[in-house]
């Protein structure tokens, strides 16, 4: 089950990073339309009788809007961030780092949400409701220029915001999954030691001690495992007795051999 726990946390912190990149493309997007429609149109910013589109000054009103919301993206990519700073897309157990980095994207992006949305609905009728579209049509034919009446940039809101929360709402879901698990293993952990009747620490340390190890296919455990060997064949090279090895080096040697023997002889192929 953690595993596929582990699998999940990772798919839900890159959709989360994922998320906030698309919100970010969302706000230097939802410009487009209106900068190719009415900037060359517009003559004078103060003065809208001299304008030869009657209500294309939203381009020039949503200016303010529009690098808020731009730092807004790059706010949510930073705090999106942290979810890899803080290892939540690997880490086995969650800390108080990792509890943090999660809420604070889910508190970002909600925070975000409410402040937009309602902004661009907003903007979005002023569209509907003040440019003349008519004078808009003629003044594009006549120069050449570029006409839409679409409100696709006011309207995709709706999907870019809905997927940034369902992302932070799927990371929350995983991350109380973690929790659930963590408990389960406690749980399990205490339950063997229980059964022992030893002290937890003398417990933990017995465990660490005299377990066996069994490495399968980690290319990080063989690579460990080679350094290892190399640095101690050099060490070993220099003084064949091996009653002399330093006590941590004796251990290295002791704990790659009992790997070794329960591969071959007890856990693996016959050889």
């Amino acid at each position: 089950m953690y595993k596929k726990e582990m699998v999940m946390q990772k798919i839900a912190c890159f959709l989360v990073l994922i998320s906030s990149v698309v919100v970010f493309l969302y706000s230097l997007g939802i410009m487009t339309d209106l900068y190719e429609s009415f900037y060359y149109t517009i003559r004078d910013p103060q003065n809208a009788d001299r304008n030869p589109i009657p209500g294309s000054l939203i381009f020039y009103d949503m200016q303010p809007f529009n690098k808020t919301f731009l730092h807004l993206g790059l706010m949510l990519i930073i705090i999106a961030l942290l979810l890899f700073i803080t290892s939540t897309h690997v880490r086995r157990r969650y800390y108080v780092g990792n509890v943090v980095a999660v809420a604070a994207n889910l508190v970002a992006n909600v925070a975000v949400f409410f402040w937009a949305n309602g902004k661009i609905a907003a903007y979005k009728i002023q569209f509907l409701t003040t440019v003349d579209f008519d004078a808009f049509k003629a003044f594009a034919e006549q120069r050449g220029s570029y006409y839409t009446e679409s409100t696709f940039w006011f309207d995709v809101r709706t999907g870019v915001f809905a997927f940034a929360l369902i992302c932070n709402a799927f990371m929350l879901i995983i991350m109380i999954w973690k929790f659930s698990l963590m408990k389960q293993e406690k749980d399990l952990i205490e339950a063997r030691i229980a059964t022992t009747g030893m002290a937890k620490a003398t417990f933990f340390i017995e465990s660490c001690l005299y377990q066996k190890i069994l490495v399968k296919g980690n290319i990080k455990s063989f690579t460990a495992i080679r350094d290892t060997l190399r640095d101690l064949s050099e060490k070993i090279d220099k003084k064949p007795d091996l009653t002399v090895l330093e006590p941590t080096d004796a251990e290295r040697l002791k704990t790659i051999l009992e790997m070794m023997c329960y591969l071959f002889k007890e856990g693996g192929p016959n050889v």
